[in-house]
Formats: structure tokens, C-alpha cells, sequence
């Protein structure tokens, strides 16, 4: 499957899904949406940009946690801070999604003197470590949603998504644990990086320090959320939307949606919709937080066109990548 495939499969799926949360609305009153969008102000959205470069500031630290225990070296915040910014901007830009991988892939590798294939590893490991943090989180939260009425079906949906990916973290370790040898030389490198998260994920330190990251993302996106709906004037509570935003996140970090687009609707609609927040009212949130995002990804296209060589670098990648798909298919 080649990276512009699996693009258009996520950008597809998010329209999709888009297109089907907007249908669904139209049983109500669609200009709510309007509405709640006119309420926002300047200093709503610039609180909940500044609160979305603390999410990839939060991003750029757990990557130096993960390089860290890869035995990669040791790399500045700041650097990476500004690679997950220009990260940020390309994704946006890309006309697929799957670019901004290859461009973090590509931009490592060249900033910190990385081989592409260790540089490779430290992004998929930032992505699946990731998840498990959100999921270690999310599981917590469900318990303390007990406390407040929400839906039978929205406590399952979620009940459900976190015993899965419990059940994955569980396996990883495991499987880690069986130190798995198949004398194919592309399978053994996929064993050796299961074998090398598992050992990760049995370091208290390492998994304190993971946590701890990732419970900084979903403050800051809490904070942003709240924001956004204290100028919308939507009735809400912060500690619900903060036991929510565990799901909403990992909903819109599937790599099936484009951005997110379409499975955060879904995820805000099954969530706060069901709550005081309607679902017009919460799909409008939801809206109004994606395009903070775009907003907060406009600084990393300052240092993206101050580099030459980045984009140089990103596009070299593509093309070998494009080529080595091209090989395959033969």
C-alpha cells in the first residue's frame, strides 16, 4: 500500500464521516452551528492556539523521552519543539497526510545525524507509545465519568475502545517478553522494535515521564476546548470535558481520518453531545478547535520556509519512498 494510498484513504474516510455527522444534524437546527461560531472572539481563539503549541510542545518532549530511552542521544527541546511545529504546518499543507510522517522521518534524520531507518523507528514508536499513554489515561477516566449522567451507550463505546487497547498493551508486553527470532530479516526488525517498547513500557521512569506528557496534551487540549465553549456560552462542565478529551484525542490520532477531520466530530458528538452541550453545539466546538489547530500550525511554516535544506530534505525522502513503492509493485 503506498503512502499516497493510504492518504487518500484518510482523507476519504474523513470527508466520509464529515459529510455523515452534517447529515445527521440536519434533523436539527444547523444554524446553532453559525451561531455558536459568531460568539467567538479574539482572545478565545489565541488562548486556544497558544494552548495547541503547548499540545505538540508536550509532543516534542515525549519524542525526547522515547529517543532517550532508544539510546538515540541526547536531543535539545527546543529543537524538536520546532521540528514538530514545521511537522504541524506540512500536514496541513500536504495534499496527503501521510507526507507529514515522511517529512518528521526526513527532518530527524538530518537534524540530529539519524540513519532514516533509526529516525523511522523513533516516529512509529512516538506513535504507538503514544496511544498507549492515551489509553492508560482514558481508562482512568472512565472510571470517575461514573459520577456524572452520561448515555449508557457513550460509557460502552468507550468502555469498549479502552479494554481493546488494553488488551493490545497487554499483548505488546508479552509478546516483547517471548524475544521472537523468524530468520527474516524485515519480520525480525518488526520483532525487535516490539521487543524494544516492551522493555519501555516495564521502566516506571520511562512510563511516568510518558504519562506525564500525555496528560499534558490533554490539559491543554481541555483548556482549549473550555475555552472555545466559555465564548461560544455553551453550558459545560471542565472536569467532564476533561474526562472526555482522553477519547476524543484518540479518536482524532487514528491515522484513518485526515487531521482528525470527521472522527473528532463523531468522537465530541458521542461524547459532550450527549451531555448539557448538544450535538450542533458540540460538532461547532469541535469545528472551531480544528481550525485553532490550523492556526497553530502557521508558525511552523515561518521555519519551514527559513530552511531550505528542511524542505529539500522532505522531498528527497518522498521521492525514495515513491521509488521504493514503485519497486515493490514490480
Amino acid at each position: 500500500m503506498t503512502a499516497k494510498f493510504k492518504g487518500m484513504v484518510g482523507l476519504v474516510s474523513s470527508l466520509a464521516l464529515l459529510c455523515l455527522t452534517f447529515a445527521l444534524l440536519r434533523s436539527q437546527n444547523v444554524g446553532t452551528l453559525l451561531d455558536a461560531w459568531k460568539k467567538l472572539d479574539t482572545a478565545s481563539i489565541l488562548i486556544s492556539v497558544i494552548c495547541v503549541q503547548g499540545m505538540l510542545l508536550a509532543s516534542a518532549w515525549r519524542l525526547r523521552i522515547i529517543m532517550a530511552a532508544a539510546g538515540v542521544g541526547k536531543v535539545g527541546l527546543a529543537s524538536l519543539f520546532r521540528l514538530q511545529l514545521i511537522v504541524q504546518f506540512v500536514a496541513h499543507g500536504a495534499p496527503i497526510s501521510a507526507l507529514a510522517d515522511v517529512a518528521k522521518v526526513a527532518l530527524l534524520a538530518m537534524r540530529f545525524n539519524l540513519m532514516a531507518r533509526t529516525a523511522f523507528r523513533m516516529v512509529v514508536y512516538e506513535r504507538i507509545l503514544g496511544a498507549v499513554a492515551l489509553v492508560c489515561l482514558g481508562a482512568a477516566a472512565l472510571g470517575f465519568q461514573l459520577e456524572f449522567s452520561i448515555p449508557p451507550h457513550a460509557f460502552r463505546i468507550e468502555a469498549a475502545v479502552w479494554a481493546i487497547g488494553l488488551t493490545g498493551i497487554a499483548l505488546l508486553i508479552g509478546f516483547s517478553r517471548l524475544r521472537i527470532l523468524t530468520g527474516i530479516a524485515l519480520l525480525d526488525k518488526v520483532v525487535r522494535g516490539i521487543d524494544s517498547m516492551g522493555d519501555f513500557l516495564l521502566r516506571p521512569p520511562f512510563v511516568a515521564s510518558l504519562l506525564l506528557s500525555c496528560a499534558m496534551q490533554v490539559a491543554f487540549m481541555a483548556v482549549a476546548f473550555a475555552v472555545l465553549a466559555s465564548a461560544m456560552h455553551l453550558d459545560y462542565s471542565f472536569i467532564q470535558v476533561l474526562l472526555f478529551i482522553p477519547f476524543i484525542f484518540f479518536v482524532t490520532s487514528l491515522p484513518i481520518f485526515y487531521l482528525g477531520w470527521g472522527g473528532r466530530e463523531a468522537a465530541v458528538m458521542v461524547t459532550l453531545g450527549t451531555t448539557s452541550i448538544g450535538s450542533s453545539e458540540a460538532v461547532a466546538l469541535s469545528v472551531a478547535f480544528g481550525l485553532c489547530v490550523l492556526l497553530g500550525a502557521l508558525p511552523g511554516g515561518i521555519f519551514w520556509l527559513m530552511r531550505p535544506t528542511m524542505r529539500k530534505a522532505a522531498i528527497d525522502e518522498a521521492n525514495r519512498l515513491k521509488a521504493a513503492d514503485r519497486d515493490l509493485a514490480v
